[in-house]
């Protein structure tokens, strides 16, 4: 049997950098910009692969450019 997996390209994405740190249950993510990001959009919360990342839903952008808020983890 084999098995396979879809794993599309990621380096044209939209990226942006926390510009601070936050804990594992944070919802409101400070970040340097948050240009071109957009509610119900996902993003990822650490490095493609890593073992704490984790693919989140936004619920918010803030209008000043430097926050995005997320879904709450089940």
């Amino acid at each position: 049997m084999i098995i396979a997996a879809h794993n599309p390209e990621t380096t044209d994405l939209e990226k942006t950098y926390l510009s601070s740190g936050v804990e594992f249950d944070d919802t409101n993510l400070p970040v340097k910009n948050n240009e071109k990001f957009v509610d119900d959009g996902k993003v990822l919360v650490g490095e493609m692969g890593g073992e704490q990342s984790e693919i989140r839903t936004v619920s918010d952008i803030a209008t000043n450019g430097l926050q995005i808020t997320v879904d709450q983890l089940d």
